[in-house]
């Protein structure tokens, strides 16, 4: 995981996280979110209803119009994206994700726990390909969308136990802060877009952040922006 250590209150983290193990990073995460981004840090569990009813009239232009479930709605959030090259991490290596590599980034889905092993080991595969890291993700398991039975953040390849479909988002979100790294190269947009709408947070490095400053990108936020 690329990290991008800052002095501030997430320094806290760095020192003592390590000492919690995997179960209690969370809390300190949320903590550390809380604390720099106060007016942010519930934004997702009070302002989704609107923000699902307006990704659903952006999926019925293109045809989506059965969503059943949050999941299902995140899922098909992606589609509201173009596919385009990207390029980063230590190699710099150009690259043109497919929706599936963009979607294992953004929202992972198996149907038992059992394949996580080997779904982590094709993301991590791809990430080394293209000199890029594995950063964290929701991971969801149930038979399909509509049939979870469990929610996971995934954090240094360790999954993390959340209560459902939103938790899981809103964790890996708050994780990308404080642990100071960057959103996933394949899903950049995506998290772009979920930052300045559903998240509702503007960070001054989005003035010069070109993922910010994307035609689609800046289309979206002014659509969804609540």
């Amino acid at each position: 995981m690329a990290r991008y250590w800052q002095p501030n209150y997430g320094n806290i983290f760095a020192n003592v996280g390590p000492l919690l193990g995997r179960v209690g990073i969370r809390p300190w995460l949320e903590l550390d979110f809380k604390e720099r981004f106060p007016e942010s840090n519930l934004w997702v569990f009070s302002h989704w209803e609107s923000f699902s009813q307006k990704v659903k009239a952006e999926l019925s232009k293109i045809g989506i119009n059965s969503i059943e479930s949050e999941a299902e709605l995140l899922h098909n959030f992606l589609q509201l994206f173009s596919i385009c090259p990207v390029k980063g991490g230590k190699k710099g290596k150009a690259w043109r994700p497919s929706r599936p590599e963009i979607l294992q980034s953004f929202l992972l889905h198996v149907q038992d726990m059992s394949a996580f092993p080997k779904e982590l080991d094709r993301i991590t595969k791809t990430a080394l390909k293209y000199g890029s890291t594995v950063q964290s993700f929701p991971l969801l398991v149930g038979r399909t969308l509509t049939e979870l039975r469990s929610f996971y953040v995934v954090i240094d390849d360790s999954p993390i136990s959340v209560e459902s479909v939103l938790r899981a988002l809103e964790v890996t979100f708050k994780s990308y802060f404080a642990l100071h790294c960057e959103y996933p190269l394949e899903s950049r947009r995506q998290w772009t877009v979920l930052q300045k709408t559903l998240f509702q947070l503007d960070i001054p490095s989005d003035k010069v952040n070109p993922i910010a400053n994307l035609p689609e990108v800046k289309r979206l936020i002014k659509i969804l922006k609540y």
